[in-house]
């Protein structure tokens, strides 16, 4: 009684498991996958940041190396901890898409200021 029950399940089960029609890889087509490769793209853009950033440290000539790469790596983990919560909070009061847009328009300075900082 048992080997028979247990062939049945076993044949209708490899059926649904093993022979599955051919299904195409994922494609981002919904918006949602559109925008994980979004945040993908920025998150590789803004991590470029970080380097540039300790090396204009360590070569500016205004104050001691290692206070400025010291005051670097704090502000670096002040963002990490604070950005989140502030993304978090500017989204449940003004929308998701309006947080991000105000994260790309707090970037603009960065990318606009390198010319002057410089050393």
């Amino acid at each position: 009684m048992g080997s028979t029950d247990s062939r049945a399940i076993h044949q209708r089960c490899s059926r649904s498991v093993y022979r599955r029609p051919y299904e195409p890889p994922p494609t981002p087509d919904t918006p949602r996958q559109v925008s994980l490769v979004g945040y993908v793209l920025d998150g590789l853009g803004c991590a470029n940041i970080a380097p540039a950033l300790f090396s204009l440290a360590g070569s500016q000539n205004r104050m001691p190396r290692a206070i400025a790469i010291t005051t670097v790596s704090t502000l670096g983990f002040a963002g990490i901890l604070a950005g989140p919560a502030l993304i978090g909070f500017a989204a449940n009061h003004f929308g998701l898409i309006a947080a991000f847009v105000g994260v790309a328009m707090a970037l603009l300075p960065v990318a606009v200021s390198t010319r002057w900082l410089r050393a």
